[in-house]
């Protein structure tokens, strides 16, 4: 894992390299087995010190296989230490070159748009068309409920624009005019900074987020078919519980290690202010990037309960599976900061 895309190596070579110490036919049994699970890959070719062909195996580099090997390796760390694991996953597994390549913005494109994922919002017409400087005469007073599915990766815009659902019964021609321009804004630049980058650098310092994100579950539709849009959205309203899980579970993660991967692009973790005063208060969870960018993460829950209804009707009223909120704010850092 820790080598470039490419990499293969023959039994008597991975021998020399495992600890404790596996002989070359122990070797070669794990490596068909991880052949048969769709792990590796196998070729013959000649080795260095053999005339013959031998079997040389190599991770594959597609998510698929990523994810399969994810799973199945903190699945092993966790049977032998569930209370630390994330500790032996931060230096075996999170620094390797082979998780850097693949915990990527493809990824997580990739497990959203496979799970329908959308992001949905109140566009109030009139504040977009203020911000663009058009003419005072053309400043609309109403709203757009518009809802963005996830771009898969490899994706252009133009082929996720007939995609966008319009949940407004009729539109005016200003507003048919302006929604191109909304859903080009949206896929340039609003999609990866409000939610793939902040849920990219989770993933890229935290074995608990990562597993979590790779693991079973579903994407959040109130009533089982309708979104709510509120003007105060950050889009979040499917995977809200999801987010939750992500940023405790690096708070765990971190507060058990106290540190992050290393050379990764994240390069700093504060929670709950830390040793970093700004004489405000400060977010629950702020992680510095080496690319200029800070993502500043709440995730708050309480205990109240409220319901509905009267005797054998009676029913809890959900805002998400957790009754959660998360908030999210990305920041880019000036070179004086």
């Amino acid at each position: 894992m820790r080598e470039g895309p490419g990499y293969t190596a023959y039994p008597a070579e991975l021998e020399k390299q495992t600890i404790p110490k596996i002989s070359r036919v122990g070797v070669t049994l794990v490596c068909e087995h991880l052949v048969t699970m769709g792990i590796l890959q196998s070729e013959k070719k000649r080795s260095p010190t053999h005339s013959k062909t031998t079997a040389h195996y190599g991770l594959q580099e597609d998510g698929e296989t990523f994810i399969k090997l994810t799973k199945n390796y903190f699945r092993t760390l966790a049977k032998s230490d569930p209370y630390s694991w994330q500790s032996s996953a931060m230096w075996s597994f999170m620094t390797s070159q082979y998780a850097r390549r693949q915990i990527n913005s493809n990824l997580i494109r990739d497990i959203l748009s496979s799970k329908k994922v959308e992001m949905p919002f109140f566009i109030k017409m009139g504040k977009k068309i203020k911000k663009q400087k058009v003419d005072s005469k053309h400043f609309l007073g109403d709203s757009i409920l518009l809802s963005f599915p996830v771009m898969p990766p490899g994706t252009t815009i133009e082929e996720m624009s007939p995609k966008v659902i319009i949940h407004n019964d009729t539109l005016t021609e200003d507003q048919k005019e302006y929604i191109p321009k909304i859903i080009e804004n949206h896929y340039r630049d609003v999609e990866e900074k409000t939610l793939i980058l902040p849920i990219l650098a989770l993933l890229q310092i935290s074995p608990g987020a990562l597993r979590h994100f790779l693991s079973y579950w579903k994407p959040y539709v109130r009533d089982g078919s309708v979104l709510s849009f509120h003007s105060t959205s950050q889009g979040f309203e499917m995977i809200e519980h999801v987010l939750f899980r992500l940023v405790w579970n690096t708070i765990n993660d971190i507060s058990l290690t106290r540190s992050i991967p290393e050379m990764g692009n994240v390069s700093i973790a504060y929670v709950s202010g830390g040793n970093y005063h700004t004489g405000k208060p400060s977010p629950l969870l702020l992680l510095r990037c080496m690319d200029g960018l800070s993502f500043e993460y709440e995730a708050g829950f309480d205990t109240d309960h409220i319901y509905y209804g009267d005797g054998a009707d009676i029913v809890e009223i959900d805002t998400n599976p957790e009754n959660c909120t998360v908030k999210i704010v990305c920041r880019k850092e000036s070179a004086s900061t």
